[in-house]
């Protein structure tokens, strides 16, 4: 495993810490998890798109004019 430093405020910290205490969690596991999930709804993202102007497409078929 590889580590690093990273640097926020004290505010989000304490919200982390919070957060970790209140799920059994270390701030390993959470920033990990919170970035997996950040990066496969943004890999996710242009097939939602392609999904959501298929359906305008087909609703504009659909469409009498």
């Amino acid at each position: 495993m590889k580590r690093f430093n990273i640097s926020m405020g004290e505010d989000s910290l304490a919200r982390i810490d919070t957060f970790c205490k209140s799920k059994g969690l270390t701030r390993s596991a959470l920033l990990t998890m919170s970035a997996m999930a950040y990066i496969e709804a943004q890999e996710a993202m242009p097939d939602l798109q392609k999904q959501i102007d298929e359906l305008r497409n087909a609703m504009e078929a659909l469409t009498i004019k």
